[in-house]
């Protein structure tokens, strides 16, 4: 059987440890990936366990290994383990009881979306095939992105096709301005062409999340001119939300290719369509607190958007944050209270996605029920900007 041994020591740094004094906030889970370690000696497949002991208590935690993520382990610490006083001692482990059935789902519908489930509820859809509404213009045809993305009472907190707006559409990412060489696309606006599936990388499920990655490729006057590589962690809900890590990277495939967003007010990059909702109370917070006016290209770390959608009376929000090691970090945002959070990078100046390495950025979209306070979005935040650090027996 193979085991880990690390131990949490505030006095001894030289030990190997488990440092969780960067961010201890009360009451919520912590999902998080232990990258770096060696995968010799995990079998892909197997029911892995982590084991938490300290102050007279022993908590076992499922821990799942990703083939795909190189031996990486996937576990949700639950609130009680991080605000344990004290040493901990803890170790990964091969389960000791077979889990017979993962937690996640895939669904595959009409050869054009994948669904996640948790436990029979609705949790995503990945949008791969081309995408269409009656009623909307034909060059608003489009594919690669998410939606419905729903809450944790499993209605949708996302829109699609809004009339306002028929080019917004769920969680998405592109830009209005891409250049290659000298001429000019707009994959903002999904015209014909724009992002096309490629194949899937892997789908993977087990007790603590779901993991898919997808590539796919922007096209322009008929041919590639970049690849990117989507990839999603989703993660079991918890007691305050649910977090779904997502990770983007592109490449130029020829002639140089930069993306840029719209010249005044900056927009393109990761976004968020919510869904219908309310009119009196939709509330856009951030890092400095609750916005009251719409605003473009102001820097955070992150942002939410909470509302009562449908008007069914329950208050519930999506929040994104982005990584600490994204370009130009932190971004830009734009915001909109008629319903549109949005990731303004690299705003109203051109990057170029390079030819010889991916162009990566990294984002974790959170999703609670009430509002910001009661979702725990600052301390979700601070868990994602300064997670657990594991240190492991020689590594």
């Amino acid at each position: 059987m193979l085991t880990y041994i690390f131990a949490l020591s505030l006095f001894q740094a030289a030990l190997p440890s488990v440092d969780i004094s960067n961010a201890r906030p009360n009451g919520i889970s912590v999902p998080f990936q232990i990258n770096d370690i060696r995968a010799d000696g995990f079998r892909m497949g197997a029911d892995y366990s982590l084991t938490w002991e300290s102050g007279g208590k022993t908590l076992e935690i499922p821990a799942q290994v990703s083939p795909q993520r190189g031996g990486s382990v996937f576990v949700i610490l639950p609130a009680e383990t991080v605000s344990s006083p004290g040493d901990i001692q803890a170790s990964i482990h091969e389960s000791a009881v077979k889990k017979t059935q993962s937690a996640f789902q895939f669904v595959e519908r009409d050869n054009k979306q994948l669904y996640i489930y948790e436990g029979g509820q609705p949790v995503l859809a990945y949008n791969f095939g081309v995408i269409s509404r009656i009623g909307a213009p034909l060059n608003r045809a489009r594919s690669c992105y998410i939606h419905p993305l729903y809450g944790l009472d499993g209605v949708p907190v996302s829109e699609d096709f809004p009339t306002d707006h028929y080019h917004h559409r769920g969680l998405f990412w592109t830009w209005p301005q891409v250049m290659v060489g000298d001429k000019k696309a707009d994959i903002w606006m999904a015209n014909i062409g724009g992002q096309q599936f490629g194949n899937w990388l892997y789908k993977e499920k087990g007790q603590v999340c779901a993991l898919f990655g997808v590539r796919n490729y922007w096209h322009v006057g008929g041919e590639k001119v970049v690849e990117e590589i989507a990839e999603f962690t989703v993660y079991r809900v918890g007691e305050a939300g649910r977090a779904i890590d997502v990770c983007l990277r592109w490449k130029s495939l020829g002639e140089p290719v930069s993306i840029q967003g719209q010249d005044a007010g900056g927009y393109g990059g990761f976004n968020l369509r919510p869904a219908p909702r309310s009119p009196e109370l939709p509330v856009i917070t951030t890092s400095s607190g609750v916005q009251e006016k719409d605003s473009n290209l102001v820097p955070f770390p992150w942002g939410d958007y909470s509302a009562d959608f449908y008007g069914r009376g329950i208050v519930s929000g999506v929040a994104i944050f982005v990584d600490k090691g994204h370009s130009g970090y932190p971004p830009g945002w734009t915001l909109r209270h008629y319903g549109f959070l949005g990731v303004a990078w690299p705003g109203n100046v051109p990057l170029q996605i390079p030819t010889d390495r991916y162009l990566e950025a990294k984002y974790r979209v959170w999703i609670h029920k009430g509002d910001c306070q009661e979702g725990r979005v600052e301390e979700a935040f601070g868990f994602f900007d300064n997670p657990p650090l594991l240190k492991f027996n020689g590594n």
